[in-house]
């Protein structure tokens, strides 16, 4: 209120000082130098009083009813002095306005109260101080009339901008305690900002890190599938691989049953060579018998001699069988690896006996040839046939023994294919074993890539939503720094 009164004080004596230059321009106008001097010194002394009394410490209401006073007493001063100006009644209506700057009707009414009352003692005293020679009660009457009513009006303005003034004070008090919350809470908004910027700081780390997180996991899953589809690939080449051997197995499978019976159709061949060769040796006892008891028996030897032939003959056939057959047990032990070694060999010395079979058969077939062109003189050879007879026989002995030995070997073999039957037959299941794990790891291998597939498309997306949290938290972040800079 005291910083409101001085400036109204301030604007008064502004207006005060003004009127003192227009007035004394009035004068110098209107009365010439002389009385525009006379009344200037007059304007400007009440002007210097109330210039004054403002910077005095005088109480505010005393300075307020002062100050229009003393502008409407120079006035009557000068109008007096004069000899009465009634164009001074408008020096008091400013001085009402004054009065009215302070919107105080207490001011507005003690100063229109004390002036009103000087100026009609004046004119009762003086009418011609007041309004000049042509002064008249009519006059004086309507102008104080309209001093008065611009007194009622300038009243009620007072009244209403009183209370204009009242309003604005509260309002500029509740402005003020408004403006004090709102700064309270600026403070607080401020205050949990910082702390919402500290948290959102510490949270836009975390979540950095869970997005560094995230994309090695990222990382990982992807090599880790690329790992699985590699295992996976390496399951199916080695599943095929696993097909592939057991096809080849069976093919050795079946090539093996071909060689049991093919070596079993040697062996029959030996045996039966086995017994024609028994057989030859009987029939060297009869010929020794024969040619021991009696010559005519060296005539049954001739018509015997085309038996031992054939005989020979059948001999050297199996002999050139076996022989083939053999040489198709070397080839097909040579097939069979490592598994065909030692078939190989007794096949080896099969060929041999065959050769040597073939080989004493021709021999007897030779002996044979001689006993027949002997028989004719066979009294003379007789001694010799009986010596051929036992060689032969000595010869047969030795070939029974070599066909003994050699089904020895054959019923050996045999043991040995049906050993390597077993051992086939064993590998053959833990191959199909080992290709029945293959085909389930080959299974969990694909749900595995496909379940690492389904992780690594839910980490790409929660490394999605992680980015656009952080993306988010940073505009928090630059938020919460246009809020720090508001203030």
């Amino acid at each position: 209120m005291k910083k409101k009164i001085s400036r109204e004080h301030r604007f008064n004596v502004v207006i005060i000082w003004i009127s003192c230059f227009v007035l004394f321009a009035a004068a110098y106008g209107a009365d010439g130098l002389d009385y525009a001097l006379r009344a200037g010194a007059a304007l400007f002394a009440v002007a210097t009083v109330v210039t004054i009394v403002v910077l005095l410490p005088i109480n505010d209401f005393i300075k307020s009813v002062f100050l229009p006073m003393a502008a409407a007493t120079g006035a009557l001063t000068l109008s007096i002095i004069s000899g009465g100006l009634e164009r001074m009644f408008n020096i008091y209506m400013l001085a009402l306005c004054l009065a009215a700057v302070y919107f105080s009707r207490k001011i507005l009414m003690t100063f229109s109260i004390i002036f009103s009352t000087v100026i009609i003692i004046v004119y009762i005293i003086s009418p011609v101080s007041i309004l000049g020679e042509e002064a008249n009660i009519g006059i004086f009457i309507a102008r104080m009339g309209v001093f008065i009513f611009a007194i009622f009006v300038l009243y009620v303005l007072t009244k209403w901008g009183r209370e204009l003034v009242i309003k604005s004070q509260k309002e500029e008090t509740l402005a003020k305690d408004s403006l004090a919350k709102i700064n309270d809470a600026v403070s607080a908004l401020e205050e949990n900002t910082n702390l919402l910027f500290f948290d959102v700081n510490d949270s836009t780390d975390l979540i950095e890190d869970i997005k560094q997180g995230i994309g090695m996991v990222g990382q990982s899953m992807r090599e880790m599938s690329r790992a699985v589809e590699e295992t996976a690939v390496s399951i199916n080449n080695a599943n095929s691989a696993m097909v592939a051997s057991t096809k080849q197995i069976d093919e050795t499978y079946e090539l093996s049953k071909d060689i049991e019976n093919s070596f079993k159709g040697s062996a029959a061949a030996v045996f039966q060579g086995a017994e024609e060769v028994k057989e030859m040796s009987n029939q060297m006892k009869i010929i020794s018998d024969a040619i021991n008891t009696s010559v005519d028996t060296v005539s049954n030897l001739k018509n015997n001699m085309n038996s031992i032939q054939e005989a020979l003959l059948g001999i050297s056939q199996i002999a050139d069988q076996t022989n083939l057959l053999a040489l198709n047990a070397a080839i097909e032990a040579a097939r069979a690896g490592e598994y065909g070694k030692g078939f190989a060999v007794v096949a080896e010395e099969v060929r041999k006996l065959a050769e040597q079979s073939a080989e004493t058969a021709n021999e007897i077939q030779n002996i044979t040839v001689l006993v027949t062109e002997s028989t004719e003189s066979a009294l003379q050879d007789v001694v010799k046939g009986r010596d051929a007879v036992l060689i032969g026989n000595k010869k047969v002995d030795k070939i029974l023994e070599v066909l003994q030995n050699v089904s020895d070997s054959v019923e050996l073999v045999d043991q040995k294919l049906s050993r390597e039957y077993e051992m086939i037959d064993s590998l053959l299941k833990q191959i199909n074993n080992t290709q029945a794990q293959l085909e389930t790891i080959a299974a969990v291998s694909e749900e595995n890539t496909a379940t690492t597939e389904e992780i690594m498309a839910l980490t790409e997306t929660q490394e999605q939503a992680v980015t656009e949290i952080h993306e988010k938290m940073v505009s928090i972040r630059n938020l919460g720094e246009k809020i720090k800079n508001i203030r």
